[in-house]
């Protein structure tokens, strides 16, 4: 049996699982998890979100929306 991991592994592993436990050449287990991260680009900047609540404070406070609005004054 190979040790070898390979991309297509990678893919065909976490399109059913979480969590994969590697092994260090020493014995350490360490864990890999699959996790979504939400990214905002444009206007020049790039930011990260963890949790919908996370993008959804953010939209709030910045009144992002999903249409255009337009204020004539």
């Amino acid at each position: 049996m190979t040790n070898e991991i390979t991309q297509k592994y990678l893919q065909e592993y976490f399109a059913d699982h979480d969590t994969l436990i590697l092994y260090k050449p020493d014995g350490t287990p360490v864990t890999f998890r699959k996790q979504s991260e939400y990214v905002l680009r444009g206007g020049g900047s790039t930011v990260r979100f963890k949790t919908f609540d996370q993008m959804k404070s953010f939209f709030q406070k910045h009144g992002i929306t999903q249409a255009p609005v337009i204020t004539v004054n």
